[in-house]
């Protein structure tokens, strides 16, 4: 008996921004600048341009790598009390093609998906 409920087999990831407090304003080559309403109202712009892997949120300083020799795929970092009320673990998590173009752009808050960005 088959279960109606399984996925199909066929079915393809759609591509698309799917978030539903978040708007995506910029993007390009290892950048991206996100304006959310919720959990925070702010924007969120990662960079990875020059050899370095930056998170800012409003121009606050939030992470930062130096990129030389790898693109690290996975960032965690602390959300500050003046942007988000107790503070909050943020996670971003990106997929990249062989040419360094984003695939997937994911950011987690609490460990709460708050963007999913499919390309």
């Amino acid at each position: 008996m088959n279960n109606p409920y399984a996925p199909s087999a066929s079915t393809e990831p759609q591509q698309g921004v799917f978030a539903d407090h978040a708007e995506r304003l910029h993007g390009g080559l290892l950048h991206r600048e996100i304006q959310f309403t919720k959990p925070f109202a702010g924007n969120l712009v990662y960079d990875g341009k020059w050899f370095t892997q930056t998170i800012r949120i409003d121009g606050r300083l939030l992470w930062w790598r130096v990129s030389w020799k790898s693109i690290h795929p996975i960032a965690e970092f602390q959300i500050p009390p003046p942007i988000i009320a107790g503070g909050a673990q943020g996670r971003i998590e990106i997929d990249f093609s062989r040419a360094l173009l984003i695939m997937r752009f994911r950011i987690w808050i609490n460990d709460q998906l708050v963007y999913d960005e499919l390309n």
